[in-house]
């Protein structure tokens, strides 16, 4: 983030929250901006995004009267603002995927899953079948001709030649179910939330308000064909229970219902999805690490940086930090002989037998960590030609702790910490689940000081319950990135409170919010919605239904507009201002009426910038 304002202006705009910069904004070459203008004078520059438009699909805001594929048609109608009614928004992709009344819940919130009609998921008993065998039986027992879209091991997502309806694919999903190779089947479906890909691992997790009603959750569990597999490390009240059947889409239906019994606290079913994972720097040489110390050798603002040659010459700490402190690397795996990092020696496993759990934490011979997506006591990444996902983790690991005054390749800004891997991820890096990151953090909190997770991608009860257990429990601390989109936040609450204080008589100006977008391509939806503006006069403006544009303007290459989808108003209010839509380098803006300006008085809005790309799972 940056700001700039003329030197006739005293004023400074401040989100109402801790900013925390990871990688800088100078390094982006991908960002368009958003203003808040005062006058000519005054700008906050703001992350945005590129439309989504143009990369894999539509992303369409479906509403009571706009169908399916309809996209609201605003362009050169200046001053004639459209309202968007919908008692629910949601975003699907046009033609691909279809609204067929699949949900869950989650926090309270309903949570749409949107079933793709080409593609779908496989899981094999056997995962030394080959492909060659795998699609002639298919074939035979279903007359479509499927492609292989990605196979990992056992695991098959499967392309069909063309889209079916949704019966179609019910059917299908059944069919393919009753065969004697497939272990799972089940749909590829579009989160309303994350808009990506994911599919159902027939498990799920629930939690009991009391340990007590163990047995009823047991007895509900035989009548529903549910297996109970364990108990989630740390608890006594978390459950992990599978679907005793093939195709998956019941276990919604079950975690639904189990929510409405008095005694759970929460049911969640098990994603499989695809991890994002954000972006660390690659630089082989110290002083090519920009991010440690800026000396504007890459072009961008010297200083720009994490100051960690202070933070290592401070006399009341160690340089590099304590070799007592174990950090642990939540990702793809990390090399664990790689010669510039200390990686964590379990040392009662070291010394013990091999086959044996010696130090009766529930993981046989997990001398340097653990691999929780293969179950097995080898957190290397795995080896494939994809380098840039599978060595995600080991730079990761380089950046937290390589070590430092060796003579080798980089410094880490606790070069003197140990590194202990958690691999959540398939070989690939690409494939995890909830369960598998679950439990990765709770394994974590109990054998590391510091947990670091640079990835996103989902969130859920689960992983939620992992982080309380970490930080509460455990008193661990846990971070995580902020990610490489300068996305907004796309869980509650997204609104961010900002506030201008002005410390000079200015007299009577206006306030331009502006949404501008630069020719760059990323993923997103180019939004910008305000609320709730408090004005230095001490009026306000909640463009509820009692709001006339009056002084108000708006223009650009298209106009702002009302909007009432309930996520995006505030508090109980039905309505917001949403951004225009715009295409690249476009802008839409919008303009107060004139206020009066005295030292001391301050601008107050709540701002809400979001992009929701959809992520196609790929190999």
């Amino acid at each position: 983030m940056s700001f700039s304002a003329k030197a006739q202006l005293n004023a400074s705009l401040t989100p109402d929250f801790p900013v925390f910069e990871g990688t800088k904004n100078e390094k982006r070459k991908d960002k368009d901006v958003f203003f808040v203008i005062l006058g000519i004078y005054t700008f906050l520059f703001l992350p945005s995004y590129v439309s989504a438009r143009n990369i894999y699909y539509a992303l369409l805001p479906v509403s009571e009267d706009l169908a399916i594929g309809e996209a609201p048609e605003t362009k050169g109608q200046k001053m004639n603002l459209t309202s968007f009614p919908s008692p629910g928004y949601h975003f699907v992709a046009q033609e691909i995927a279809v609204n067929i009344g699949k949900y869950y819940t989650d926090d309270n919130r309903r949570i749409m899953l949107f079933p793709r009609l080409d593609k779908i998921m496989l899981e094999l008993y056997d995962k030394n079948i080959s492909s060659d065998s795998i699609l002639p039986s298919l074939m035979k027992k279903t007359n479509i001709s499927f492609e292989i879209a990605i196979r990992k091991d056992e695991l098959l997502f499967l392309s069909l030649p063309e889209k079916i309806d949704s019966l179609e694919m019910e059917r299908l999903l059944n069919v393919l179910a009753k065969m004697e190779i497939i272990a799972k089947v089940g749909y590829v479906y579009i989160n309303e939330e994350t808009a990506k890909e994911s599919c159902l691992t027939g498990k799920a997790i629930i939690r009991l308000k009391d340990i007590g009603y163990k047995q009823r959750i047991l007895q509900y569990a035989d009548e529903h064909d549910l297996s109970f597999i364990r108990l989630m490390h740390g608890t006594d009240n978390e459950m992990v229970f599978e679907y005793n059947h093939s195709f998956t889409d019941p276990v919604l239906g079950i975690c639904r219902d189990l929510e409405n019994l008095d005694y759970v606290e929460w049911a969640a079913p098990d994603f499989l999805f695809q991890l994002d994972l954000h972006h660390i720097p690659n630089d082989p040489l110290f002083n090519q690490q920009w991010h440690l110390e800026n000396t504007g050798q890459t072009g961008a603002i010297r200083d720009a940086d994490v100051d960690a040659e202070f933070a290592w010459d401070n006399p009341q700490i160690a340089a590099g930090g304590s070799s007592d402190i174990v950090i642990a690397i939540i990702d793809t795996g990390v090399e664990v002989d790689h010669p510039d990092l200390e990686i964590y020696i379990n040392q009662l496993e070291y010394d013990g037998t091999q086959g044996v759990d010696d130090d009766g934490n529930g993981y046989v011979d997990d001398i340097h960590g653990w691999d929780f997506y293969n179950n097995d006591g080898d957190p290397n990444p795995g080896f494939t030609t994809d380098t840039a996902s599978v060595a995600h983790g080991t730079c990761c690991a380089g950046v937290a702790g390589a070590i430092g005054n060796n003579g080798i390749g980089v410094a880490g800004a606790a070069f003197n910490a140990r590194i202990l891997p958690i691999k959540i991820t398939s070989d690939k890096g690409i494939f995890t689940s909830s369960y598998n990151i679950s439990w990765g953090i709770r394994y974590a909190a109990d054998m590391a000081h510091v947990l670091s997770n640079s990835w996103g991608g989902s969130g859920g009860s689960s992983i939620h319950s992992a982080i309380q257990y970490a930080v509460d429990t455990k008193n661990k601390s846990v971070f995580f990135s902020s990610g490489n989109d300068a996305d907004g936040i796309d869980s509650d609450p997204c609104w961010i409170h900002y506030h201008l204080d002005f410390s000079s008589d200015l007299g009577n100006r206006y306030f331009q919010w502006t949404y501008h977008k630069d020719g760059a391509t990323t993923a997103g939806e180019d939004c910008a919605w305000i609320d709730d503006v408090a004005f230095p006069d001490g009026s306000t403006e909640d463009f509820e239904d009692d709001f006339a544009f009056g002084d108000w303007a708006t223009g650009g290459d298209d106009v702002w507009t009302f909007y009432t989808e309930s996520r995006h108003v505030r508090g109980a209010g039905v309505r917001s201002m949403r951004s225009g839509n715009i295409g690249h380098n476009q802008e839409t803006w919008i303009r107060s009426p004139q206020v009066n300006i005295t030292r001391g008085s301050a601008l107050y809005f709540w701002l809400w910038v979001d992009c929701r790309p959809i992520m196609i799972m790929s190999d």
